[in-house]
């Protein structure tokens, strides 16, 4: 059988927004910002196309270990090959054949260790990690993605017969997949709508597992999203990162659970900038991510409801001079004393130390 890469991915996307959109994505929680098919698109990215950390107790990843099942199936020169660490270089490999396709494939990917990861150390205390069949090595990256493992191993490979070696080769695929799968869903057992892919780089599994905990001490105490009764569940469940409540509440994370998802953007930036278009060129923001941030400066009270009556209304087209003789923006502006200028100005100071203070 051969492995095809392309039309495996397709495959991939196109079940992931066909058939688990809702029950494996969560997608309706952020449907406003993105398709099914997006939404697959990035939990592949995520999960089977993310790069699998070694630690110190952990010499070879699952990646790795997928790798060296799918290229032992490779029949001839790879079926007894071995995937190991040893000490010193790499003997070079055959330039023909499989192996030498195998290591030009690996070539094309990244030997930079990423944030946090022991590579560096396994490297320098165990050697570097080799492909070997009889007597050439293949040098192979300390770090994989589960679909770097998939799209460099040989091809084609011998279909398995049913029993032991079916069943062996698929405990392997079960454990990269929860391996894989295990940062998105840490952050969607958090009960709330978030979009996942906006958390990812942003907290650690320590911080949104303290968060889980933090949550569910709200939900068993069935009280509203308060700064008091948040202060309450954080010292019941301290949050790494977060000492004090009032970081925590104004904090993007903090906002995002608040507020159905929706946190501080760039697109709150574009939106005031749609005010004063540069040149008569307008920014172009999709309506509903603009109204998104609207409302969640009118829910944390930056802005009033005429004012957000007026953001809309910028956004729609209105303009300034025109919105000023309306009857709720009149009203507001001789409250004030201001001038549609001056109002528009408030409100840019507003947003930014707003955004200052979620950022902190």
């Amino acid at each position: 059988m051969r492995i095809e890469p392309g039309a495996l991915y397709v495959r991939l996307i196109g079940l992931l927004a066909a058939g688990y959109a809702e029950s494996l994505l969560k997608h309706p929680w952020y449907a406003s910002r993105m398709d099914a098919e997006e939404a697959a698109g990035r939990y592949f990215d995520a999960t089977l196309g993310r790069k699998l950390l070694l630690t110190g107790r952990v010499p070879l990843s699952v990646a790795h270990r997928l790798f060296a099942a799918l290229c032992a199936r490779c029949a001839g020169a790879l079926e007894k090959s071995t995937l190991k660490r040893r000490v010193g270089a790499a003997r070079a490999a055959n330039d023909f054949g499989v192996l030498g396709t195998i290591r030009r494939c690996l070539s094309k990917l990244s030997r930079e260790p990423s944030p946090g990861s022991a590579s560096p150390t396994l490297l320098s205390r165990l050697g570097p990690i080799v492909l070997a069949a009889r007597d050439d090595e293949v040098s192979v990256p300390e770090e994989m993605a589960i679909w770097d493992a998939i799209a460099c191993s040989p091809s084609p490979i011998m279909a398995l017969p049913p029993g032991e070696p079916f069943n062996r080769f698929c405990s392997i695929v079960i454990d990269c997949i929860r391996t894989a799968n295990r940062p998105v869903l840490e952050l969607l057992s958090l009960g709330r709508p978030l979009c996942p892919f906006d958390w990812l780089d942003e907290l650690s599994i320590q911080q949104v597992r303290s968060l889980k905990s933090f949550l569910r001490h709200l939900k068993s105490q069935d009280v509203p999203d308060t700064l008091e009764n948040w202060r309450e569940a954080l010292k019941q469940n301290p949050v790494p990162g977060f000492k004090a409540v009032e970081a925590l509440w104004r904090s993007p994370i903090g906002t995002a659970l608040r507020n159905g998802g929706i946190y501080p953007s760039v697109a709150l930036e574009q939106a005031m900038e749609l005010v004063e278009p540069e040149n008569g060129i307008e920014l172009f923001l999709v309506q509903q991510e603009y109204q998104d941030q609207v409302r969640l400066l009118r829910a944390d009270e930056v802005i009033g409801a005429e004012e957000q009556y007026l953001l809309i209304e910028v956004y729609a087209g209105a303009a300034l001079e025109e919105l000023a003789e309306r009857a709720p923006i009149r009203a507001l502006l001789r409250g004030r004393n201001l001038t549609i200028d001056e109002l528009i100005e408030d409100i840019r100071e507003r947003v930014d130390h707003w955004q200052q203070g979620t950022a902190s």
